[in-house]
């Protein structure tokens, strides 16, 4: 299972993927996270690193999957040898 981290969320590549930027909620709900802190926002507050168990996926109903999912050019998925894509879709890897 992928780590909900700091480390994990700055390596994520969701921001840049075509189906999360599809998104309109996506992005805005991820433009209320304060990130100044410094401090790991709460899993369920973010829009991103969906492979990881304690985000899982996306809570907005907007995402385009016609679009390219660009979970094999993360490194996140690639340290953890993930299989799956869509995990914004599909939920969390197992």
């Amino acid at each position: 299972m992928v780590d909900y981290t700091l480390k994990n969320i700055e390596r994520c590549q969701c921001g840049k993927c075509p189906v999360y930027l599809s998104s309109n909620c996506a992005k805005a709900k991820n433009a209320t996270i304060d990130w100044s802190s410094g401090e790991l926002p709460p899993a369920k507050a973010i829009e991103g690193i969906y492979c990881a168990g304690a985000v899982g996926k996306s809570r907005c109903d907007d995402l385009d999957k016609t679009k390219r999912c660009a979970c094999p050019t993360c490194p996140v998925w690639e340290d953890y040898a993930l299989q799956g894509t869509y995990f914004c879709i599909g939920g969390a890897a197992e």
